[in-house]
């Protein structure tokens, strides 16, 4: 709408000039145009900033992008050095590895039999779990097939097993490679208390052959169980021998006690 203009007349009066209500029709008409434009420019500002509101959302996001993007590429290139340090420490150790060892290698290609490797040049030189067995044993190393078998010497030094066990009607005996000898037997022989010896009572003489042969007399500790009437004791009255316990008796201050007889004998089978 163009501008109206309002005519104001001749002076003084304002003859043939617009009334009141012609004047500010005109005004309204304007008044009414002016604020359809502003809120025209109102809107289009309202647009225009939520349109810069967007693009900067859109730079932002852009950014965050370009950020991670630039940490990934950060992380690969860590990676690649990471990997690349791997792949020469492993050059390394190889190259290490080939200076220390290839000429070894090298000369395995010389026993013409991978199988049974010489002792001289690193194997052992067998190809079987018994045979390899049979050649430890032979330079002195026992296993679970040699342990346990009958002891023996040779000036002192085992050449057997290193422990024997064994029994017989004299009692059980335990044989170890380093000359140790232990005999024993189970409390069977029953003696009686009735030979006053000043204030106590004992029994008739008793004594045990060894079922294995010391080298030398070992210690001998009787070993008495009461059988009835009260408590007694069984004791030693002479020294054993390499052959026997000695003569072992049972004690008691009751006449009449009753009691087993047994021993256990530790010494040497070799000095």
């Amino acid at each position: 709408m163009a501008r109206k203009e309002i005519k104001l007349g001749r002076p003084p009066q304002g003859a043939e000039g617009d009334t009141a209500r012609e004047a500010f029709t005109k005004v309204n008409a304007m008044t009414h145009e002016l604020y359809s434009e502003v809120e025209r420019i109102e809107s289009d500002v309202s647009a225009a900033s939520d349109a810069a509101a967007s693009a900067k959302a859109l730079a932002e996001d852009v950014d965050k992008s370009i950020a991670g993007v630039h940490d990934k590429v950060e992380k690969s290139a860590s990676a690649a050095a990471a990997a690349k340090n791997a792949a020469e420490s492993v050059a390394d150790q190889v190259q290490d590895f080939t200076s220390q060892y290839g000429e070894k290698i090298d000369a395995l290609g010389t026993t013409g039999n991978y199988e049974t490797l010489p002792v001289g040049k690193g194997g052992t030189g067998v190809n079987t779990i018994g045979a390899l067995a049979a050649a430890l044993q032979i330079v002195g190393v026992y296993g679970k097939g040699s342990a346990v078998g009958t002891v023996s010497q040779s000036s002192g030094a085992p050449t057997g097993a290193l422990i024997e066990r064994g029994g017989n009607v004299n009692g059980e005996y335990i044989k170890f490679a380093d000359g140790t000898l232990v005999c024993f037997i189970t409390a069977t022989l029953i003696s009686e208390a009735t030979y006053p010896v000043g204030s106590i009572f004992c029994s008739a003489d008793k004594y045990y052959s060894f079922p294995a042969r010391f080298s030398s007399a070992p210690l001998v500790v009787p070993v008495g169980v009461t059988v009835s009437v009260a408590t007694g004791w069984a004791a030693l009255e002479t020294s054993a021998t390499t052959s026997s316990t000695g003569i072992i008796k049972w004690l008691s201050p009751v006449s009449g006690s009753r009691g087993y007889i047994g021993y256990f004998a530790i010494g040497r089978w070799f000095e």
